[in-house]
């Protein structure tokens, strides 16, 4: 379980890095006045901005870190356990009946009275785990069609979430440099005007 929420949370922190590089620069950019001089007050005022925006990020990942966490709990205290299913998966064969032979008397032990013990530890009825059974060979392709659709589904809402966080922080990022483009012409201008005098 900790090693899916690790790999969920390193490719969410790739996905970030990648939406951050260009934005990075143009806060940089804004820090630097048109004359080449680091202006003190848009340094703190970027860094404000930009901290905002990791923290909406950091939000976006946190929360959906702690949703895959609690479908895994959920499942791994009601369901299943993770590391029966786990256990498996990695005895898997094409063949339903090899496959159900190799869970039964595999390498790993009898996992089929593994479940049974431990439904039977939760109180549930004594046919969930032949039910439960009967559901994972039947239908177990359908199963990880939909684990891997549900997989797709949140990494594409992660990505448009971050392309619309992205783009909001960067057209203020642009909007707070035609700010600063005027106001440091109108410096510019000021200093000639005095060099002048």
């Amino acid at each position: 379980m900790i090693v899916i929420l690790l790999t969920l949370g390193t490719i969410a922190f790739i996905i970030a890095v990648c939406f951050n590089a260009h934005v990075i620069g143009l806060a940089l950019e804004n820090c630097v006045r048109l004359d080449r001089s680091i202006s003190r007050k848009r340094v703190f005022k970027e860094i404000k901005h930009l901290s905002r925006y990791y923290a909406a990020i950091s939000f976006v990942v946190m929360t959906l870190i702690g949703v895959v966490y609690v479908a895994l709990v959920v499942i791994n205290e009601y369901l299943i356990p993770i590391s029966i299913v786990g256990d498996v998966f990695s005895l898997f064969d094409p063949d339903p009946v090899a496959w159900e032979e190799a869970i039964k008397r595999g390498p790993m032990g009898n996992l089929d009275q593994r479940f049974e013990d431990w439904s039977a530890g939760r109180g549930y009825d004594p046919n969930t785990p032949e039910v439960w059974a009967d559901i994972l060979f039947q239908n177990w392709l359908s199963i990880l069609i939909i684990a891997l659709a549900i997989i797709v589904m949140l990494f594409v809402i992660q990505v448009k979430v971050f392309t619309g966080m992205t783009r909001y922080y960067e057209m203020h990022t642009l909007l707070r440099r035609r700010a600063y483009l005027k106001k440091d012409r109108l410096r510019i201008d000021e200093m000639e005007q005095q060099a002048a005098e």
